[in-house]
């Protein structure tokens, strides 16, 4: 009976070893399965070349920013400005002396002037005053009524 408590108080700890030695050497083989010769390789630079597929994800997005669609190329924001301009007009946004080009030259981007547009004519404030707050570029129209500035 002692023999044998002796046989599993020997056995028991042998197999716990024999099974962590197992699972380091196993983890240290490397990947497995498709691509693993390439992975295993360390070829880190497989990522510029054409064969090789970047894993980087804001490189599956394509930009297209030669597109004629896309608001932020460099010829389009007039043009965008000539379109929305009596539409603009239309709904009573912007004067009918003025126009969308001249009211949102202090705007970096066009969505901006767009939401200070609105946000003037629905809120009922002066857009001058409410540009000259969002930009901080103050122009030559009279901001003494104002009561953001």
């Amino acid at each position: 009976m002692k023999r044998s408590l002796l046989v599993v108080a020997v056995l028991i700890p042998s197999v716990s070893l024999f099974l962590t030695v197992g699972a380091e050497r196993a983890g240290a083989q490397g990947p497995a399965g498709a691509g693993a010769s390439t992975a295993a390789h360390g070829n880190s630079g497989s990522s510029g070349s054409k064969s090789g597929h970047s894993l980087n994800p804001i490189k599956w997005v394509k930009k297209d920013k030669d597109s004629k669609n896309s608001p932020d190329s460099n010829g389009s924001r007039s043009d965008t400005e000539k379109k929305l301009t009596p539409k603009l007009q239309a709904q009573g946004l912007l004067p009918v002396n003025s126009n969308a080009t001249d009211a949102c030259a202090s705007f970096v981007a066009l969505h901006d002037c767009l939401a200070a547009l609105h946000a003037s004519h629905n809120l009922g404030l002066e857009f001058n005053c409410l540009s000259a707050s969002v930009t901080g570029v103050h122009t030559s129209a009279d901001l003494s009524g104002c009561k953001l500035v």
